[in-house]
């Protein structure tokens, strides 16, 4: 008995595909009412959703030039923390405002992103320490390259006056300090002239010509960073 029940179990369990066949035929209306409907909702779901645009753009940020030979022709001498420090200058606050009101007197009637908005859908990576990637999202197609292009270009205009009140700066610190740097040499040079006197050496290390040779030295590398100013 329990033989016969299970060849009767064994028999149930094959897959009978014509019976398969047959009920999804007499249920195909059902199923492509199914396959309308869900393709009826993707379509008003794609008409009602907010187109998002994108813009993408990619900056190489040039060291400046130091005085010390080993770094100034190297062009991956910014460091990790350097490039962080680059994007925080350009999705600074000063930055992004200045290109709303920009824009905003450009385009009175037609732009109204605010400074949320634009920094929120701003992307920034940066790559080798020395490569900007930025990539901007926006709903309206119009300003979405617009926005990025005014954003480049005001953070281009801050760098480059940063790196001039740089130069200023340093040739202003130059030029206090030379008349200090050159009274103490002044100074080394003659206790040193003087040691060699009493030691009864016949020869004098830094006579006038050496002294006028470092000072003017010392002269040539401020007269540097002035070009460099201009």
């Amino acid at each position: 008995m329990k033989e016969k029940n299970n060849n009767f179990f064994k028999v149930n369990d094959e897959i009978d595909l014509i019976s398969i066949l047959f009920v999804t035929l007499k249920n195909i209306n059902f199923l492509v009412s199914i396959f309308l409907a869900a393709m009826l909702f993707s379509f008003i779901y794609y008409l009602s959703s907010t187109k998002i645009y994108q813009s993408q753009s990619l900056i190489e940020i040039q060291t400046q030039e130091n005085i010390n030979p080993t770094q100034a022709f190297n062009p991956y001498a910014m460091s990790s923390k350097s490039l962080d420090a680059e994007i925080e200058i350009y999705r600074s606050k000063d930055t992004i405002n200045d290109v709303i009101e920009s824009l905003s007197q450009e385009f009175p009637e037609e732009f109204n992103a605010s400074y949320s908005q634009i920094r929120g859908n701003l992307k920034l990576l940066g790559s080798n320490n020395s490569l900007l990637s930025i990539t901007f999202s926006f709903t309206d197609d119009k300003f979405t390259q617009i926005i990025l292009d005014r954003l480049n270009q005001e953070y281009i205009k801050d760098r480059s006056n940063f790196r001039k009140e740089s130069f200023i700066a340093a040739r202003k610190y130059i030029s206090e300090e030379l008349p200090e740097v050159r009274a103490r040499l002044e100074e080394s040079e003659k206790k040193l002239n003087d040691f060699k006197l009493s030691t009864n050496s016949v020869d004098v290390i830094f006579d006038a010509d050496t002294r006028r040779s470092k000072l003017n030295d010392l002269q040539a590398r401020l007269d540097g960073i002035n070009f460099r100013e201009l």
